[in-house]
């Protein structure tokens, strides 16, 4: 479930870093629309003077009067026999392939005028009067003012005739105009301004406004806050449905068959109508129909180990009521191997019962029991039954200083220790180990035999029932193949875990049982080798 979510989190980081490029890209393109558009509106004067002068002209005149506005300017003008793809705009600009570098076109009949520029210079801004000064000489007095209106129309930038009391003008200023030089002023911008034969008279264009992008700051100042802004939502959205999986899983666990608790699990079911919701509903039905397989099962399990204990009871009554001492040694060895088989049949109805009613049973109330007392009155009854010795051990626990009382429920730790021990009996050569340690947390008991082991390949099924060792071990002693599931049932009841293992130090089987109070790992290391 962790991976899950972590899975999410990492995809909306990830889309949070697209859309941060997405942004970046965006304000690019932005401003670089801009910055076209912006040198549309400052060239469009300059292309309507280059138009209004060149088309006064033809063939070699007209190339030399590009040259000359060339060198007024310091653009280069040519003259390209193509027109412009887009008729219905006279102006047309593009960035090229250096970025600091834009081309104009100009439509000029059948043809283009085309120029590259990058900046707004002293030399553009005296070059540019020039041009006007030139069309207002071509213009009498009533038609200037009307071709000053349309320049106003067509510059972005005021245009302009201007009297000396409306600028002040120093003598050196006044001087450098009286000598046809071009003036200056930086005042929110560039300002030319040109002498125009009267002493008391001037042009005056500008002033121009250099192009301002939008500042990388505010980028990064948004990229960030949608970066955070994205992790935010993806909290706000992940942590409730986390939550909700989270209860989804924990409930999800209970349906297990094997799992005391599928029996008195909570409702599943998640309200919404989103897809969570919808799963929710399809598992809760299925866990019903879980719940309902296990308990006919069970169900079927009692009612036929009730049923078939019946004739049982009535054939043990019968086979006490034979006289044995008429039997001849045939008929005796028959009888005793039908009443030896009786028996059997009478343990396996007794372990079925057992097994299908563990689930349905309630949690088992601990006590305190004191372990090493209890151990050894488990292993005393069985002793001298034993064909092999059963030793008990206690390993002392060097991190603490503890007693052997620990809790636990007496008759399920007392069955589990029967099954284990006479599992072991039935394998065992010679000797049989249990071994056990007390620690603060919880307590751990270790039951090792000498016999041939348990293959890998059975370990992992051996709690399964009528699960038994058919190939290392003699099939001869196997039992029913429920004891084992009986413990790792009780076992789980008791909140403890079981593991079947090798064993170090007698070779045969090693089954640890650990019940800890608070989950911490029990080294077994040291006891199997001890």
């Amino acid at each position: 479930m962790t991976r899950l979510f972590l899975s999410l989190y990492l995809k909306l980081i990830a889309a949070a870093q697209i859309s941060v490029v997405i942004i970046w890209l965006i304000f690019s393109s932005v401003n670089k629309q801009r910055e076209i558009q912006y040198w549309e509106h400052q060239m469009s004067g300059v292309a309507y003077l280059v138009q209004q002068g060149a088309s006064r002209h033809q063939g070699e005149r007209q190339l030399a009067w590009l040259k000359l506005a060339s060198n007024i300017t310091d653009l280069s003008f040519n003259l390209v026999n193509q027109s412009l793809k887009d008729s219905k705009k006279n102006l047309q600009i593009k960035k090229t392939k250096f970025n600091d570098q834009f081309q104009a076109n100009v439509a000029l009949g059948d043809k283009t005028i085309q120029f590259d520029f990058s900046i707004i210079s002293k030399q553009f801004m005296e070059g540019v009067n020039k041009l006007i000064l030139n069309e207002l000489a071509l213009r009498n007095t009533i038609e200037r003012e009307g071709f000053l209106i349309e320049l106003n129309y067509q510059f972005n930038y005021p245009i302009a005739m201007i009297q000396s009391l409306d600028v002040a003008l120093t003598e050196f200023e006044k001087r450098q105009l009286g000598s046809g030089l071009v003036i200056f002023r930086f005042e929110e911008g560039i300002s030319a301004i040109s002498g125009f034969g009267d002493p008391n008279t001037f042009l005056k264009s500008g002033a121009v406004s250099a192009f301002v992008t939008y500042p990388t700051s505010l980028l990064l100042i948004a990229s960030f806050a949608l970066f955070v802004l994205t992790l935010l939502m993806s909290l706000l959205l992940i942590r409730p449905l986390e939550k909700r999986f989270s209860m989804f899983s924990d409930q999800v666990d209970l349906i297990k068959l094997g799992n005391k608790n599928i029996f008195n699990r909570v409702n599943i079911r998640q309200p919404g109508n989103d897809e969570l919701s919808t799963l929710s509903i399809k598992v809760d039905d299925m866990a019903k129909r879980i719940i309902q397989y296990a308990e006919e099962q069970q169900q079927m399990t009692r009612s036929v180990s009730h049923e078939i204990r019946t004739p049982i009871v009535k054939m043990n009554y019968r086979l006490a009521r034979f006289n044995q001492d008429n039997m001849n040694e045939s008929e005796l060895k028959n009888f005793n191997g039908l009443k030896t088989n009786m028996a059997e049949l009478d343990s396996l109805v007794d372990e079925l019962l057992l097994y299908s009613s563990l689930d349905k049973m309630p949690s088992p109330e601990l006590v305190c029991i004191n372990l090493y007392q209890f151990l050894q009155d488990q292993i005393k009854p069985l002793q001298n039954l034993a064909c092999a010795d059963i030793h008990l051990k206690t390993i002392k626990n060097t991190d603490t200083d503890t007693d052997t009382d620990v809790l636990s429920f007496a008759p399920y730790l007392s069955r589990i220790m029967q099954n284990l021990l006479t599992n072991a009996q039935r394998y065992a050569q010679q000797n049989i180990w249990v071994s056990f340690i007390v620690t603060q947390t919880g307590f751990t008991i270790v039951v090792e035999d000498d016999g041939s082991g348990i293959s890998k390949e059975l370990a992992s099924k051996i709690f399964e029932p009528f699960v038994v060792d058919d190939e290392s071990r003699n099939s001869a002693l196997n039992g029913h193949g429920l004891g084992l599931s009986i413990v790792n049932k009780m076992v789980s009841a008791l909140s403890g875990e079981i593991e079947v293992l090798s064993s170090e130090r007698l070779g045969g089987a090693c089954f640890v049982l650990t019940f800890n109070e608070k989950s911490d790992p029990v080294d077994v290391s040291n006891i199997s080798k001890t």
